[in-house]
């Protein structure tokens, strides 16, 4: 079993005209940095000149006219699964299992030999991970892995929550013992972060004096209220499927979603993925410029804002934006994990964001004597100027206008593991918080509001289209056209 290009970007980069930093391309170019690698660059924009800025490796920033800053995220073309056996006795049995331990070939009486080749591209059945090919005869069975990882289906990050890896790193002994903790009626208090209801009023205690003070103030009846959830049966369900969608169906749910808008569909992403052999990150979350989105340093970030008005406000910043498919945040983490200035480990992407991240917990100084910021975690009050050095202390919730501190980057993108969550156009189909059935937009990242490992940069949350939530915004994603 092995994996091959289904296409690469040659035909793309064939013809194109060069440019270097600091130039604006006057048309879709090629650039390639100091170590060979290569990007494109849309028409309008410019390679940054600055130093640790201009390598794909460390994170491309280009910019368009209006002075918009994007990262440029390389990707790997989609891959095809060979398989290919030869066996000296007769194969009684030839089965090929996808990362879900669903069977996408499985075969009987084959004789001595068989091939096939299997087209991951826009297969349902076929997403990013392990596959695992068995193959037995009268007196054998031989199994051989292949890693297959492509853009356009789900990462395999969410495998992560469903390992006794994570579990034994959040303190348990295993994956059983951390889902009985979390679903047991107190639960919830380790579920988002605290070590128990005292350590809980005693983090809150702006919010009141006691548990049933801090309840009265924010109007909830009880404390899966305060959370956000309508009952401790609410939250049961709500937590499995938030934390990590464990089951093998609400997984396979990722697989099917819809990443359809107003601006196209997902067919036309993959293909300018596969054609320009990447795509670009907003380097900020997208701001409110007066009333106009942006996405640059120093700005106030949408933190108010509906899923509808996000995807429009998108494409305001320029007209090849829109929120990124559920499949391009994946692919930016996986690009933040691999070589280069600033790469992060695999426990700060999916375990705890916090120490690079603007999160609930943590801890870091402003010196950008342009910096703003709100302590108001319903993102009403206006933002006001702060008195550099600032400091940021634990277990206070305060969002700041973009980019503040090269602290909360990774790879030349700024705040994605915590300011604001962030729409995205993935959906998933169930019943939402609402309690009716249908498809939710899904939003990622961190918040200010919460602690870096209850939501790190990867999480998942599902909510209504038209619904308005405190603390989410967005960022755009850009794909070459």
């Amino acid at each position: 079993i092995s994996g091959t290009k289904l296409k690469d970007n040659t035909t793309a980069l064939a013809g194109l005209p060069t440019v270097t930093t600091g130039v604006q391309a006057t048309a879709k170019s090629v650039y390639t940095d100091g170590s060979g690698d290569k990007a494109i660059i849309p028409a309008g924009f410019t390679v940054s000149n600055k130093s640790g800025e201009n390598t794909v490796s460390s994170g491309l920033v280009v910019s368009d006219s209006n002075g918009n800053e994007f990262v440029w995220i390389p990707v790997d073309q989609n891959q095809v699964i060979d398989l290919s056996v030869t066996s000296e006795e007769d194969m009684t049995s030839i089965v090929l299992y996808n990362p879900y331990g669903d069977k996408i070939v499985n075969l009987t009486d084959q004789g001595k030999s068989y091939s096939t080749t299997i087209n991951t591209y826009g297969n349902a059945n076929c997403v990013n991970g392990g596959y695992t090919a068995v193959v037995t005869t009268a007196n054998n069975e031989k199994k051989q892995s292949l890693s297959v990882r492509s853009l356009y289906a789900q990462d395999t990050f969410n495998d992560y929550f469903t390992s006794n890896e994570y579990a034994v790193a959040k303190g348990y002994s295993n994956l059983d013992a951390m889902k009985t903790d979390y679903l047991s009626e107190n639960g919830i208090y380790h579920y988002h972060g605290y070590a128990s209801e005292a350590d809980f009023v005693s983090r809150k205690s702006g919010e009141g004096s006691s548990l049933s003070e801090i309840l009265a103030n924010s109007n909830c009846s009880n404390i899966y209220e305060y959370f956000g959830y309508e009952n401790y049966e609410d939250y049961q369900e709500k937590a499995v499927e938030t934390f990590g969608y464990a089951s093998k169906a609400s997984m396979k749910d990722l697989i099917e979603l819809k990443e359809t808008d107003a601006n196209g569909t997902r067919i036309m992403y993959s293909k300018s993925v596969n054609d320009n052999g990447g795509f670009y990150m907003g380097r900020y979350e997208a701001g409110n410029s007066n009333g106009t989105a942006v996405c640059k340093m120093d700005q106030e970030p949408y933190g108010k804002i509906n899923y509808n008005n996000a995807l429009t406000k998108a494409s305001e910043i320029n007209n090849m934006c829109t929120l990124p498919t559920g499949a391009a945040w994946d692919r930016t983490l996986g690009f933040l994990m691999e070589a280069g200035t600033n790469n992060k480990t695999m426990s700060q992407i999916t375990f705890d964001s916090h120490e690079w991240g603007n999160n609930l917990n943590s801890e870091f100084s402003v010196t950008n004597s342009n910096a703003k910021y709100t302590t108001d975690s319903y993102h009403q009050s206006a933002y006001v100027s702060l008195t550099t050095p600032y400091s940021k202390v634990a277990n206070t919730c305060i969002t700041f206008t973009t980019g503040v501190t090269s602290r909360n980057t990774a790879k030349n993108i700024y705040d994605l593991a915590g300011n604001v969550f962030e729409w995205t156009s993935e959906k998933i189909h169930g019943v939402g918080r609402q309690g009716v059935e249908g498809d939710y937009p899904i939003n990622r990242g961190g918040d200010s509001g919460y602690v870096g490992t209850v939501h790190p940069v990867y999480i998942r949350h599902d909510y209504g289209f038209s619904n308005v939530y405190n603390g989410i915004g967005f960022r755009p994603a850009l794909f070459i056209q």
